[in-house]
């Protein structure tokens, strides 16, 4: 059972219920475990709980500590250690789950401002890795430090080891080079084990995995499964580049900065000098203020184009077998070739723009070194350096001209980036179910109070529905349908069916009761620590081994023997002798039976208490159903399956099954237990022109209606005067 809270949050409380008699002094040890939440917001927390003779509950209260970085949520573990007869949620285990309503990166708001982005994405980076990321700031500060000591040892052989033949400073530099050197790579070496490349790109896409695979329903028709895919590899491989350019730009940054202070010290005596680096370093601010928002925008249309056919050739090889059986495959290629062709296009653009602004960064410079040659020679020759110092002097700007060089290119690069960092920020910050989840439980509280308050016979042990109605909506959020509102009290316990004509929100009424989908209008009631499941009409498999498939999902502890029981009673313990075999893509190595079969004992291994079939029976033979059936049967009887029972418990301390169905069987319907019925409400919202014609049809309609009625009563007068 997840308990869910937000960040901001103070405290969550936890309820731990005895269960039995309650007879009796039992005391019991719980302790917090962390799973994914942020070192500095998380404290280990522990404590004994004591319950009096016939006390039945205790409350446990964790602290939480809230930090500005985001998450799209965090967990942690609360057990129980050696109960007796005590629960904390479903066993001796209970998950807290963290939501955040931080933003991506670091609450930055303004998306449009491409510096905020980025260094709104390199602060959350840094956060997420604060210690190695200090650490590989330092590392790459000693380059510039080991090219000085470079300098410095050919400086000090020009000047005094050669014109004084002192071969001790020549042995003694070497030797200074030599360490110099090794230490140079040892921190490279160090830098380098960091892998901070690799520890960006595992955030990020276990960060993005776990926003969509809690997406609500409007988010995932933004982000299908082809442009996921491209983000979380090319949009991920880029975005981390631009955290690793950080320490790249912070080692030429420190390069240069020594570079000017070593050429100061070389011509001290001509430091006008100085100012052609001080000019390349203008004109490159000058060109990157007047270059980089084109460039952003030539390469987020290259992303687009690039995102686009790698969604459509998910989708064609996703769906091939009925491209070839509609002999489709000439036109959907050509349509990959166009939106490819079109891809291709768009990184010409922008390739061609940053070809022009670093040729046009590399003329200037040209321009700038040729002017600064020809003053120091003249300097030079006017005798206020001499032929050392002019050396080492230009050899330093041409290095300095590549450095500076090497800035632009990663500043590019970096701001560039803003443009794949916006469509990651887009779906990290996406709406997720969790905290639709967690909005529709507050809520749910709040309206249940409220009917409680006039309804003192309110049980909360049933599963209601209150006042629920849920509209669908097309694509200007006009209504389309409605269902309800519902207004029904059901026992637990039981096997029911729900009856409806066709497309009148059977299935609709299923999602509501499993909380796939919340009410727009009224609550729907049921005590929290109850395992729902929902299974569709079309089974779904993973492409996994047929035990795999049927130990998903599944937190407890069951045995080869228990899972095979179970299939066993429905048909399907045949399949333990293919246990290990690859089911294929969407299981399509099994038959469409062995694939509901499959689905459904997955679900009552799960431990569930009320199970929501949506035809799930449809695609079974009848011997098939009358098996499942009669298993679902002696569940609900039961309160559990064999392996649920294997404790001994009490009929009366387990938790009733509830099974709902939709089924077009008869003979199931007339196995269970009691039905619902659900009136439709449909109403379909006519366009402006639909409702003018509309509304001159029933004039007329009216109209000769009461002409009729006219010409009857005629008849009738001059009958009566005849």
């Amino acid at each position: 059972v997840e308990h869910l809270c937000m960040e901001t949050d103070t405290a969550v409380q936890l309820e731990i219920v005895r269960r039995g008699s309650g007879r009796g002094r039992i005391s019991v040890r719980w302790r917090s475990q962390n799973v994914s939440v942020l070192p500095e917001s998380y404290e280990q927390q522990e404590a004994k709980v004591k319950f009096a003779d016939g006390q039945l509950s205790a409350s446990v209260i964790i602290q939480i500590i809230d930090n500005d970085a985001w998450n799209v949520e965090a967990l942690s573990l609360v057990h129980l250690e050696d109960p007796v007869n005590c629960v904390l949620g479903e066993l001796s285990t209970t998950t807290i789950v963290y939501l955040n309503d931080d933003r991506f990166p670091s609450r930055v708001e303004d998306m449009e401002n491409g510096r905020a982005v980025v260094i709104g994405f390199l602060k959350h980076m840094v956060h997420m890795f604060k210690s190695d990321s200090h650490r590989g700031l330092l590392y790459k500060l000693y380059p510039a430090v080991s090219w000085t000591v470079k300098q410095a040892l050919i400086l000090l052989a020009v000047e005094q080891s050669i014109p004084d033949n002192r071969p001790d400073l020549i042995y003694a530099g070497s030797a200074v080079y030599l360490v110099n050197l090794c230490v140079h790579w040892k921190l490279d070496q160090m830098f380098e084990a960091l892998n901070l490349e690799g520890q960006a790109r595992h955030h990020l896409r276990a960060a993005m995995l776990g926003t969509t695979l809690q997406m609500e329903q409007s988010a995932q028709m933004e982000f299908p499964l082809g442009k996921v895919a491209n983000l979380l590899g090319f949009g991920v491989e880029e975005a981390s580049k631009v955290f690793t350019n950080m320490f790249k730009l912070t080692e030429d940054a420190a390069m240069v900065v020594f570079m000017i202070a070593f050429s100061a010290f070389n011509v001290s005596s001509a430091l006008h000098l100085l100012i052609f680096p001080f000019l390349m370093i203008i004109v490159d601010l000058i060109t990157l203020a007047f270059r980089w928002r084109a460039q952003t925008e030539y390469y987020d249309e290259f992303l687009d184009e690039e995102g686009a056919w790698k969604a459509l050739s998910s989708e064609l090889i996703e769906l091939r077998s009925t491209v070839t059986t509609y002999r489709a495959g000439g036109k959907t290629v050509k349509q990959f070739e166009d939106q490819h062709s079109a891809a291709v296009e768009a990184a010409g653009h922008q390739g061609k723009h940053m070809w022009a602004t670093m040729w046009a960064s590399l003329g200037t410079h040209g321009l700038i070194t040729a002017a600064n040659l020809i003053v120091a020679a003249k300097v030079t020759i006017d005798g206020d350096l001499d032929i050392g110092q002019f050396t080492l002097f230009m050899l330093t700007m041409f290095a300095f001209d590549q450095q500076i060089q090497q800035i632009t290119r990663t500043f590019f690069e970096m701001v560039r980036g803003h443009a794949i960092i916006v469509k990651i920020a887009k779906l990290l910050n996406a709406p997720t179910r969790r905290k639709q989840l967690l909005k529709g439980t507050l809520r749910r509280y709040r309206l249940m109070h409220e009917h409680r308050a006039t309804h003192p016979n309110f049980d909360e042990r049933r599963i209601t529905l209150c006042g629920v109605k849920y509209y669908y909506t097309d694509d200007d959020d006009n209504p389309t349908f409605t269902l309800g509102p519902l207004n029904l009290d059901i026992e637990q316990g039981q096997t029911v069916a729900v009856q409806a004509a066709a497309h009148t929100g059977k299935q609709t009424f299923l999602k509501l009761l499993g909380r796939l989908i919340l009410p727009a209008d009224g609550f729907v009631w049921y005590p929290e620590n109850l395992r729902v499941r929902y299974l569709s009409e079309s089974p779904v498999l993973f492409h996994m081994t047929v035990a795999e498939n049927l130990r998903f999902g599944n937190q407890h502890e069951l045995s080869d023997d228990e899972i095979w029981d179970v299939c066993g009673m429905l048909g399907i313990g045949y399949l333990r002798q293919d246990a290990d075999m690859s089911v294929g893509t969407s299981g399509e190595r099994l038959s469409l039976s062995e694939r509901a079969l499959i689905c459904i004992a997955r679900a009552l291994l799960s431990s569930v208490n009320i199970l929501l079939l949506s035809n799930s029976l449809d695609n079974l033979t009848s011997k098939h159903v009358g098996m499942v059936f009669s298993v679902l049967s002696n569940m609900v009887e039961n309160k559990g399956l064999p392996y649920e029972l294997k404790g001994g418990t009490s009929l009366a301390s387990r938790k009733n099954k509830t099974v709902f169905l939709i089924t077009t069987k008869v003979e199931v319907e007339e196995k269970v237990d009691s039905t619902v019925s659900l009136i439709p409400q449909k109403k379909r919202l006519l366009s402006k022109k639909q409702q003018v014609t509309k509304d001159r049809l029933e004039r007329k309609e009216a109209h000769r209606k009461k002409q009729e009625l006219l010409e009857l009563t005629r008849r009738k007068i001059r009958s009566e005067e005849l």
